[in-house]
């Protein structure tokens, strides 16, 4: 599979075509599914034998082999649920119902690989909101934190009583 067909993806979740939308979302968790959570992306063998190579290397390992938001998490889900928080705390009213489905579908397959309190900490950091903010700015930023936090309802991701508390704050 191409990056590119990876990523186009995301694109098709802003169409208004409800199949496509579905599709989209489908294509995103088989696509995750099917990669392998220990391989990361191949390293470019173009560099000469050198340090650089070495450094490159050990660069690019560190940034693709692990995601921040679960232990062993693949970079590719990490990618994934972090681009769909942003969408659906993006401007764009339209792509919101795609990238919903799709956090809903995401979530509900990867639950385990993915760090609750981490989540929602990115989550808070990404829907933070400050005084010189425009009210619909605030209001799109709002909603948004409002559809993740109900996709994880959505996604009946187990919550123990504790992380009721965090969902609230």
């Amino acid at each position: 599979m191409d990056d590119k067909d990876f990523l186009g993806y995301f694109t098709q979740l802003g169409n208004q075509d409800t199949v496509k939308i579905k599709s989209a979302s489908s294509n995103i968790v088989s696509t995750l599914l099917a990669l392998d959570s220990k391989m990361g992306r191949k390293v470019s063998m173009d560099f000469e034998e050198s340090k650089e190579k070495e450094l490159a290397e050990a660069a690019l390992k560190k940034k693709y082999m692990t995601g921040d938001l679960g232990k062993d998490m693949a970079p590719d889900l990490n990618y994934t649920v972090k681009r769909l928080v942003r969408g659906l705390i993006s401007d764009n009213h339209a792509v919101k119902r795609g990238f919903f489905l799709a956090s809903v579908q995401v979530l509900r397959s990867f639950k385990d690989a993915i760090d609750f309190q981490k989540y929602i900490d990115f989550i808070n950091d990404e829907t933070k909101t400050s005084e010189g903010m425009k009210n619909p700015e605030i209001h799109s930023i709002q909603m948004g934190r409002m559809m993740c936090l109900t996709a994880i309802v959505e996604s009946e991701w187990s919550l123990k009583n504790d992380n009721l508390t965090v969902l609230v704050q």
